[in-house]
């Protein structure tokens, strides 16, 4: 009888998209992007992340069992790129932000707290733990390897270009950030860190914004 609202009424419409979609709404419809998936610290687990474009979440599944649990969600932030590592109890990931910036965070392993670990008016993508072995100093054990690239605006504040990404080391612990590699032609992405502290990365060349030509500008003000 408590559900009975759902299927009966403007209860059923509501809960069908009604007013707002139409009757014909097929819920399989509803956009869903699957943003990122690690092992979960337990054996036999997959932690993934998806986003519906109105709220985002994170999930622990058992594979076994088939049994999910939602471990994070919120209307506020997406949450993408998600790193684990034996070596560390809480999940490393990549925080959406308003107005096109995005943060490295990192999140309980149950979801119960998510902390931003960089910030700025950037784009930081694609955390990476790096490997037991890969740290020099025993003390500076929780270090990542991530993906950054400056934003550009105007004077009014507003959106106009992304510059090349970086790929930088960063001990949150300490407060310590190092760039590994930088180009202001190059894009270094998704960087990931060997055991014997090799660099792996995607580099390719950075494509930046034209400058506008005189010529066009009259040309599409007289065609406007």
């Amino acid at each position: 009888k408590k559900q009975a609202w759902k299927e009966q009424g403007a209860g059923a419409r509501f809960m069908r998209g009604g007013p707002l979609w139409g009757d014909d709404m097929d819920l399989e419809a509803v956009p869903v992007a699957f943003t990122g998936v690690a092992p979960g610290h337990a054996p036999g687990t997959v932690i993934y992340s998806v986003s519906t474009g109105v709220v985002g979440g994170v999930f622990l599944l058992d594979l076994a069992s088939g049994e999910e649990r939602r471990l994070f969600h919120s209307a506020d932030h997406r949450i993408e790129h998600l790193a684990t590592s034996p070596d560390h109890e809480v999940v490393a990931c990549t925080l959406r932000g308003k107005g096109g910036t995005s943060s490295v965070a990192v999140m309980a392993a149950d979801g119960s707290e998510i902390f931003e670990v960089t910030d700025g008016d950037v784009i930081d993508l694609a955390p990476s733990w790096l490997p037991k072995d890969a740290i020099e100093d025993p003390e500076r054990r929780h270090q990542l390897v991530f993906q950054s690239a400056g934003i550009g605006r105007d004077a009014g504040g507003v959106f106009v270009a992304v510059g090349p990404a970086s790929t930088a080391i960063l001990d949150a612990e300490h407060g310590e950030l190092q760039v590994l590699r930088e180009d202001a032609k190059r894009d270094f992405l998704a960087p990931r860190m060997g055991a014997d502290r090799t660099l792996y990365c995607i580099r390719r060349p950075y494509a930046d914004v034209e400058e506008a030509k005189p010529g066009r500008v009259v040309l599409d003000a007289v065609l406007f």
